[in-house]
């Protein structure tokens, strides 16, 4: 049985951050009330609902409606921290997960539940988001200023006040963060104090399926995000099928990325890959004989699941455009630290 004076609440807004909530939930929120909530609608189809206490949507402001606005948006954020506030009460604890807290969506909901719930003890722990949790993001001073300067903005609206930290703006190096829960063998720059790492996010139950002549081509939006130019783009595009086909495989799927509409390196000889579940769950019992894409953190999730015998294979990074070299070791480093295998385009 819970223990009912405890609750765990889940932000996610990934299948990677539902994945691992589940298994926060699964292995170490087992004496408490577990309490979900999913910011994008795709992903009400993943959760399995009799895993959780409570399943709700909170869907962000840009999601609920087309009119713009702040005061349309902080109608919309305090409804969401009401709905979330609800499943606080009588609580004496209360542990709020989500992969960052710099967002004001997360961020405010910090003093809104600790007003509320005022003898309540409160923290915040910090679940896995792929690349975003394998480097820091130190904040810059002018940007902790506006920080300060924001929270003006709540002796107006008091229900927002922001909650202001230094260091990581994931919120990992504050003192209101007392876990950081990493993935299975990923790198990371954090306090090992704070780390507790999670066991393989999937453990599937279904029968494999073994693909010894299929290949899996994991695609990403780097024209779109202005990291690599378009020509790089298409000859990096090349390089991946004749590499596949050199290979000799019989078939090749093309998985892309939620938001790379433009598929920018998809082929048609490829055939699309279209799941039901994420695509963690799907490398879990479908062991394709080589996953290759150029710089996607699936690429490193790939290697928490898929057995040494499915080649994973990062292609042409050394197109990718960083601002320094700090910047482009960030990068790779992860890469090279889960022995992912780096070809030059």
């Amino acid at each position: 049985m819970p223990n009912l004076s405890k609750v765990n609440l889940f932000i996610v807004a990934t299948p990677l951050q539902y994945l691992a909530a589940e298994s926060v939930a699964l292995n170490f929120g087992r004496n408490s009330r577990n309490c979900i909530f999913y910011t994008k609608p795709e992903l009400s189809s993943l959760i399995n609902n009799n895993k959780w206490h409570s399943v709700k949507k909170a869907l962000a402001p840009k999601l609920q409606s087309r009119k713009k606005g702040v005061v349309r948006n902080l109608k919309i954020i305090r409804k969401n921290m009401e709905l979330i506030s609800e499943e606080c009460e009588g609580c004496k604890e209360i542990r709020l997960h989500c992969a960052q807290i710099f967002r004001p969506e997360q961020n405010y909901l910090i003093n809104f539940l600790r007003k509320r719930h005022l003898k309540a003890k409160f923290s915040v722990r910090i679940v896995p988001d792929g690349l975003l949790n394998v480097r820091r993001f130190p904040y810059k001073k002018r940007t902790i200023l506006r920080r300060y300067y924001k929270n003006l903005f709540g002796l107006v609206f008091t229900d927002f006040k922001y909650y202001v930290f230094k260091g990581d703006r994931t919120g990992t190096d504050d003192k209101i963060v007392d876990i950081i829960y990493m993935l299975p063998n990923f790198p990371h720059e954090y306090d090992e104090q704070k780390i507790v790492y999670l066991p393989s996010l999937v453990q599937s139950r279904k029968k494999v399926n073994f693909l010894p002549d299929v290949a899996l081509v994991i695609g990403q939006p780097l024209w779109g995000v202005g990291v690599m130019s378009r020509s790089d783009v298409a000859s990096v595009g090349t390089g991946i099928f004749n590499l596949l086909k050199k290979e000799g495989f019989a078939k090749i799927l093309y998985k892309s990325h939620p938001v790379d509409k433009n598929m920018e390196f998809n082929s048609d000889k490829y055939e699309e890959l279209k799941l039901n579940e994420t695509l963690e769950e799907h490398l879990s019992y479908n062991q394709y004989a080589m996953i290759i894409g150029v710089c996607s953190s699936a690429l490193l999730t790939a290697k928490t699941i898929v057995p040494e015998t499915t080649r994973v294979i990062s292609y042409g990074m050394n197109k990718c455009h960083f601002a320094d070299d700090e910047e482009k070791n960030k990068i790779l480093n992860p890469f090279q630290k889960m022995k992912v295998e780096l070809l030059d385009g």
